[in-house]
């Protein structure tokens, strides 16, 4: 089993970073699709300048791998604000169009900040006028120049690859944006459900999936079967080996008990070492059988860990569905009492609630 936008790739890039980084990528690829426009054109002091601002979007790449995203995000938004007032307002006219290019930026300042942070808030929100102030000189006025006197052919050819060039960089960018949304809201709706680290049933999900069933089952008088197990002395693992290693004792004991249980049995982590299995339909001698398969299949295993082959028991309490449950709570606190005096009776043993009784095995 995945878990949507958290499979083995670390966490350290946020959906921001993602952006960001795109972000950087995109403008370096658009600064060089019209450095060489420009050089093929003839306009070779126009396409030096324009192949310059390549260096400051790298240099905010950098910094920005090294942690620097502040300085980062200031470097590639003053470069982008200021190669589109050279375009306009000194090489060519407002008439070229450039100045479009800066609209995706005002879109792409509030996806990569975080916005619940006052610094990043701010910088949004005046990057974003200054930006505003920007587009408006740039089609309106011209401070200077131009120094390169264009046709009106070219200067439609411009003014078109400039609305192309940033409606495709807008839609890219937002198909990001919405794909990492997408990605999150999987993620999250997973971990609604699922435990992260085992990969199995949350208590959250098991204890609402009961609650539905048990109404149902009470009603119809079928048999409905809890098993509540935990890991004997899991602290002593924790102690001796480390917790990475208690984690890879639950991960490789969820993965052995799931083999263990048909598609239609509930297995959930119940909570730190304590694992809670729902099964429908399911009779207590029939629960008791695959309860002390599993008890079996747990004493003779063996997770690895270096050279030490770790070994280690369960202790299990089962209970099912009866006239003195008046709810799904009732059931699990039978199978935890059926727990406890498996415990205390020396652990690594199956026990079970049987009218109200708590047997160490099951009767004939």
């Amino acid at each position: 089993m995945h878990i949507p936008f958290h499979s083995n790739q670390n966490m350290e890039l946020t959906a921001r970073d993602k952006l960001y980084s795109a972000y950087l990528h995109v403008s370096m690829i658009v600064i060089l699709l019209f450095s060489t426009l420009f050089f093929l054109l003839g306009y070779y002091f126009a396409a030096l300048i324009q192949f310059l601002i390549f260096f400051p979007f790298i240099a905010a790449a950098r910094l920005s791998v090294y942690n620097f995203n502040f300085l980062s995000k200031i470097i590639a938004v003053m470069a982008s604000i200021f190669i589109v007032i050279l375009q306009t307002n000194y090489f060519f006219t407002p008439a070229s169009g450039f100045q479009y290019m800066l609209l995706p930026l005002v879109v792409v300042l509030f996806l990569i900040n975080d916005l619940s942070q006052t610094s990043q808030k701010i910088f949004s929100i005046s990057f974003s006028l200054v930006i505003t102030v920007s587009f408006f000189l740039s089609t309106n006025v011209q401070i200077a120049g131009p120094i390169v006197v264009i046709p009106e052919n070219r200067q439609l050819l411009f003014y078109n690859m400039s609305l192309l060039t940033a409606f495709i960089s807008l839609s890219f960018m937002l198909y990001l944006y919405a794909l990492q949304l997408s990605n999150k809201e999987k993620a999250l709706s997973f971990l609604a459900e699922y435990d992260a680290l085992t990969l199995i049933h949350n208590r959250g999900y098991f204890t609402n999936k009961g609650e539905n069933l048990f109404s149902t089952y009470k009603e119809k008088k079928l048999p409905l079967s809890a098993i509540i197990f935990d890991i004997d002395n899991f602290k002593v693992i924790n102690d001796t080996y480390g917790h990475h290693v208690g984690d890879l004792v639950l991960k490789q004991l969820s993965q052995t008990v799931k083999r263990q249980l048909n598609e239609g049995a509930i297995f959930a982590r119940y909570g730190g070492e304590e694992f809670s299995i729902l099964l429908e339909n399911t009779t207590l001698d029939v629960s008791y059988i695959l309860a002390e398969r599993i008890r079996l299949d747990v004493e003779n295993m063996c997770v690895l860990h270096g050279d030490t082959c770790i070994k280690f028991t369960v202790s299990l309490g089962i209970a099912t569905l009866s006239d003195a449950h008046h709810k799904f709570e009732d059931i699990m606190k039978d199978a935890d009492r059926a727990l406890y005096v498996s415990k205390y009776k020396g652990k690594n043993k199956t026990w079970v609630i049987n009218n109200q009784d708590v047997l160490p095995i099951f009767p004939n």
